[in-house]
């Protein structure tokens, strides 16, 4: 089939990579490689179409996070090793944002997404903890104080089990680099 842009490569919990594709219609696939490199075959991520491809958390925890077309931001994490995948979540409203989000696994084993708005204001939410066999829910957004942000964000959880947030300065294009710091639930 056809993709509207480029794939989105990551690897999963037990150690095999898995691809991510949006659709000319904004429909999102992902594919998961078997443990003897053959891949699955391509299945839908049904019930949303997104702006652009979906941003996934790096380090083998392959979560994901879309801007879709009703101006909502969207998750969607794998239900299992065997490559299915839960169905997406809404995430709590955020006014203005766009459609270039970033999500890491914080070292509490809570995923934290991080989005601008167009007004380049930084904001997060992060998991709730959930009850056993429950969906987790969001906390609402918070604004990170930091310059105004052009887009580019990247998250990553480093050596220290803290989350990283890297952006693009609005204005200068300086890439910018802020750390966790503190109780940040």
């Amino acid at each position: 089939g056809r993709t509207g842009g480029p794939l989105v490569t990551f690897g999963h919990a037990d150690g095999t990579a898995g691809l991510m594709a949006r659709d000319p219609l904004g429909g999102v696939w992902a594919n998961k490689q078997r443990q003897d490199g053959t891949w699955q075959g391509w299945q839908a991520l049904a019930g949303i179409r997104v702006i652009q491809i979906p941003a996934v958390a790096p380090r083998g925890e392959a979560a994901a996070v879309a801007l879709g077309y009703d101006g909502l931001l969207h998750w969607i994490a794998p239900s299992g090793i065997d490559g299915s995948w839960s169905t997406w979540q809404d995430l709590p409203p955020l006014d203005g944002v766009t459609g270039s989000p970033a999500t890491a696994l914080g070292g509490d084993g809570r995923y934290v997404v991080f989005a601008t708005t167009a007004a380049g204001q930084l904001f997060y939410t992060r998991q709730l903890p959930a009850a056993k066999g429950q969906r987790p829910e969001w906390h609402s957004w918070r604004r990170v104080s930091a310059p105004q942000a052009a887009g580019g964000l990247a998250a990553i959880r480093n050596h220290e089990n803290r989350v990283e947030l890297y952006f693009r300065q609005r204005g200068s294009n300086h890439l910018t680099r802020l750390v966790e710091a503190g109780d940040t639930t």
